[in-house]
């Protein structure tokens, strides 16, 4: 049993064994890129979370923590005192 449309099936594998035979790492991220668009147009895989996160942040700011969902802990970020701000960590 497959999520795959049979009729599918043998496209799918010409475009995974296109990328795996692709030395070039740009062309074998456009064969990749086709199977997901290919994969998500049949809705044989269907993606519920599909995020990039960057944070930046000052360097003042002290406990910053990525938590398990991509994102800043906020409850356990804080700023040092104006005097311990003063002083340039190394």
């Amino acid at each position: 049993m497959s999520a795959i449309d049979e009729a599918k099936l043998p496209l799918v594998w010409d475009i995974v064994r296109s990328a795996c035979a692709e030395p070039e790492e740009r062309l074998r991220a456009r064969h990749l890129a086709s199977l997901e668009a290919l994969l998500k147009d049949s809705a044989s895989v269907l993606f519920l979370v599909h995020k990039k996160n960057n944070t930046q942040y000052h360097q003042a700011v002290r406990g910053v923590r990525i938590n398990s969902y991509g994102w800043v802990d906020f409850r356990q970020i804080w700023f040092p005192s104006q005097e311990a701000a003063a002083v340039p960590l190394s």
